[in-house]
């Protein structure tokens, strides 16, 4: 006995991608995140789920769903997400979530049922941070006597910066600190004389 009969299985391939519209931020930035799916199968893609948990996209907890996605095309969603201010880390990892439903047909008086495929595409990127530490030789000076200030600026992020020239409101332009890699410092000192006019008593803030 002979079976002549072809029976042809499509397979499903689809793989996906998170980008991100900047590689360093400020935190305090707004990032937009693009969520991308591609069929790189024979059989068309319904009903993608795209969520991004780590962000809280969507904002009611469900998915975004993709119709429909044909072979060879790509579909992609955004979301867009703005970075704490007080976000302390040198980093943020985003893990999106992506899920491709199959449906196995009821056969057998059995049921039809649906299984997921799914990925956790993923992007992170870099926290710009610095700090400013200024501190004095002294407490206490005397009309016409010299205070030295310190500054120690410090890139506390994840990404090397290159600030603007550090300026005090009372001493002016301090110094350029130049390219600083993530934990690397620069120290300046400034000189600054009591004014001769000042009085016993008088307080200098700076």
């Amino acid at each position: 006995v002979t079976d002549d009969d072809d029976h042809i299985i499509n397979l499903i391939k689809w793989t996906t991608t998170k980008t991100a519209d900047k590689e360093v931020v400020v935190a305090g930035e707004t990032v937009t995140y693009t969520i991308s799916v591609t069929n790189n199968g024979a059989t068309t893609l319904t009903n993608v789920e795209v969520s991004d948990p780590t962000i809280n996209f969507p904002a009611d907890g469900k998915p975004v769903v993709i119709a429909e996605i044909k072979p060879g095309e790509t579909k992609s969603v955004t979301a867009t997400y703005v970075v704490p201010k007080d976000y302390k880390e040198k980093t943020f990892k985003n893990v999106a979530l992506v899920c491709v439903p199959t449906v196995t047909p009821a056969s057998d008086g059995k049921e039809a049922v649906t299984t997921k495929d799914c990925q956790k595409p993923e992007e992170t990127i870099k926290i710009i941070k610095i700090d400013i530490v200024k501190t004095a030789d002294k407490e206490q000076a005397l009309p016409g006597e010299k205070v030295i200030y310190k500054f120690v600026v410090t890139n506390t992020g994840g990404a090397d910066i290159d600030p603007t020239p550090i300026n005090d409101d009372v001493l002016g332009v301090i110094g350029d600190p130049g390219v600083l890699k993530p934990g690397e410092s620069a120290t300046f000192t400034k000189e600054y004389t009591v004014p001769t006019t000042a009085k016993v008593g008088d307080k200098i803030i700076n």
